[in-house]
C-alpha cells in the first residue's frame, strides 16, 4: 500500500482552470490517503473555490504576462518572487507531486515543482494551449491533455497523454430534484442557465435581457448569472423591464454550487470554454454557445463547432446576436422537446469517459516512479 501522499495544485483566474484542479483533488482523495495543498493569488477566484472545496489554501505572488513592457517586467518580477514562495511552500510541506491546470499562477507554481525535482504534471484544457502551459510543457515530467489538436503544439510528444478534462464529482452527482429545490423552482416549468463564466459577458447579458420579458411570460425559470463585474448594470436594467422580482428568476453575479445550476437546466447558454463544455455533456445538457471572439487561437470557436457537428448545441456567434435574436432561439428549441431529447442524447454520448480516472492514473505512474527512486 502507498504512503500518505502529498500534493500540490494551482490552477487559477478563471473555473476553467479552478474546476478540473478541484476535480482532480478530489479524485487523488477518493483514491489515496492523501493531503492536498492549494496555492494561489490573495483574494482570488482560487482562493475562495479551494477554501470553499474544503482544502488549505496557501498565498503566492503571480502576475499575468501582459500589457505595457514595464507592466510585464513588473509581472515577471512577481512571478520571480511567487516562484522562490512556492518553492519554500512544496519544500515546508514535502509534497510528493505537484500539478497545474493553467491559469498563470500555475507557472511559477509548477516551476519551483520542477526546480526541487519532484514529479510535476499539467492539464490543458484548450485544443490551443495558454502560455503558461505551452512554457511549462518542457520541463514537467507529463502534459495531460483534453483536446487531441493541443498536441501538435507540444513538441515532447513522449510527455503527452490524452486523458480529456475531468469534471467534478459534484457536477456528476447533483440531482434535479435537489438543484429546483434550491432555487425554489417548480418541477413543472423548463430551466435555463445562461452564464457567461466565471468573468460574466456583456453580449450574452445584454442579448438575455432582452430575451428574458418573452421567456418569463411563458413561465420559463431562469438562472441568470451575470459575473460580478456586471451585476449592478444588469440589476438596473431588470428594474427598468419591471422584472426585478420575479419567482421564475435567480440573478446572481457568481455560484459556488454550480452543480446545482446544471443539474437544474433543461437548456443552457455560455461561453464554449472547455471547461464549461465538459460539464454540460457531462450532464448531458442541451446548449447555445457563444464563443469568445478573442480566445487565444479561436479555440472556443473551435470547441462549440464540435458540439454543434455532433447535434449537442448550437453555435450562436457573438456578432450574430442582434441578427439571430437570443429570444427567438431559445422559444424555438424549449418549444420543440423532440429537438431538445435529441441534443441531450448527442450531448450524453459526447460526455462519455473517464477523463478524471486516466489523469489519476498518470499521478499514479509518477508516483511510483518516484517511489523506485
Amino acid at each position: 500500500m502507498m504512503k500518505k501522499i502529498r500534493v500540490v495544485i494551482a490552477g487559477g483566474g478563471t473555473g476553467g482552470h479552478i474546476y478540473p484542479a478541484l476535480a482532480i483533488a478530489s479524485g487523488l482523495l477518493s483514491r489515496y490517503e492523501a493531503e492536498i495543498l492549494y496555492l494561489g493569488v490573495q483574494n482570488s477566484l482560487e482562493e475562495r473555490l479551494a477554501k470553499a472545496a474544503g482544502y488549505d489554501f496557501c498565498q503566492i505572488s503571480a502576475a499575468p504576462l501582459a500589457g505595457s513592457f514595464r507592466r510585464t517586467i513588473k509581472a515577471v518580477s512577481q512571478n520571480l518572487i511567487g516562484c522562490k514562495q512556492a518553492k519554500k511552500i512544496i519544500k515546508e510541506f514535502r509534497a510528493d507531486l505537484v500539478i497545474g491546470t493553467g491559469g498563470y499562477v500555475a507557472a511559477p507554481v509548477v516551476l519551483a515543482g520542477t526546480k526541487l525535482k519532484i514529479p510535476t504534471l499539467i492539464h490543458e484544457q484548450n485544443a490551443f494551449p495558454g502560455r503558461a502551459n505551452t512554457y511549462l510543457s518542457s520541463k514537467v515530467d507529463r502534459v495531460c491533455l483534453t483536446f487531441e489538436a493541443a498536441e501538435e503544439h507540444f513538441p515532447q510528444s513522449a510527455k503527452t497523454v490524452l486523458t480529456g478534462l475531468p469534471v467534478r464529482r459534484a457536477v456528476l452527482e447533483a440531482s434535479k430534484d435537489e438543484a429546483l429545490k434550491f432555487f425554489n423552482f417548480s418541477a413543472d416549468q423548463q430551466v435555463v442557465l445562461i452564464t457567461g463564466g466565471s468573468q460574466g459577458s456583456k453580449a450574452i447579458n445584454t442579448a438575455a435581457l432582452s430575451a428574458l420579458p418573452r421567456l418569463l411570460k411563458r413561465d420559463i425559470q431562469i438562472i441568470f448569472l451575470t459575473g460580478i463585474k456586471n451585476f449592478d448594470e444588469v440589476q438596473g436594467q431588470l428594474k427598468v423591464l419591471n422584472i426585478f422580482n420575479n419567482q421564475h428568476l435567480q440573478i446572481m453575479p457568481y455560484l459556488d454550487k454550480m452543480e446545482y445550476a446544471l443539474a437544474a437546466a433543461d437548456l443552457a447558454v455560455g461561453r464554449a470554454g472547455a471547461s464549461f463544455i465538459s460539464e454540460l455533456l457531462a450532464r448531458g445538457i442541451p446548449s447555445v454557445l457563444v464563443p469568445y471572439p478573442f480566445a487565444a487561437g479561436n479555440h472556443q470557436q473551435e470547441n462549440a463547432s464540435s458540439l454543434e457537428k455532433q447535434g449537442a448545441a448550437v453555435l450562436l456567434k457573438e456578432n450574430a446576436i442582434k441578427e439571430q435574436t437570443l429570444g427567438d432561439l431559445l422559444e424555438m428549441l424549449l418549444a420543440d422537446r423532440q429537438k431538445l431529447y435529441k441534443m441531450s442524447a448527442a450531448a450524453a454520448k459526447m460526455g462519455e469517459g473517464d477523463a478524471l480516472q486516466k489523469i489519476l492514473s498518470v499521478c499514479h505512474e509518477l508516483l511510483a516512479a518516484q517511489k523506485r527512486n
